[in-house]
C-alpha cells in the first residue's frame, strides 16, 4: 500500500498542468468531476486517498472498464479525493482525478 501511496503522489507531481480533455460522450460523477482522458483501456485501478467523516487510509480497487470505475467513484459519499489510473497495478496515466 505504500508503494502505491508513493506512485500516485508521483504521478499528481509529475502530470503536467494542462486543461482536461473533456469527450462529449465522457460520463461524469454526481460531484460533477469530469475525466482527464477517457480511451478504451481495459482494467482500471480507483484509489481513494481523501475521506470526509471517516478516515480508512487510502484504499483501492480494480475495475475491468474506465466507466466502471467512475461509477463506483461517484458512488462513494465519503470519497473527497481519488485518482482513476490505468492498469492493475495502478501503473498506469491518471485517467481522472477528484481532490477536493
Amino acid at each position: 500500500m505504500q508503494n502505491l501511496k508513493r506512485r500516485l503522489a508521483r504521478a499528481m507531481e509529475t502530470r503536467p498542468a494542462a486543461t482536461p480533455v473533456i469527450e462529449e460522450d465522457s460520463p461524469v460523477s454526481e460531484s460533477g468531476t469530469y475525466p482527464i482522458a477517457h480511451r478504451e483501456i481495459g482494467e482500471v485501478t480507483l484509489v481513494v486517498y481523501g475521506w470526509h467523516n471517516v478516515q480508512p487510509g487510502t484504499l483501492s480497487w480494480v475495475f475491468p472498464s474506465f466507466d466502471a470505475a467512475m461509477k463506483a467513484a461517484s458512488a462513494l459519499r465519503n470519497a473527497t479525493q481519488w485518482a482513476i489510473m490505468g492498469g492493475r497495478d495502478a501503473s498506469g496515466a491518471v485517467l481522472a482525478e477528484r481532490s477536493a
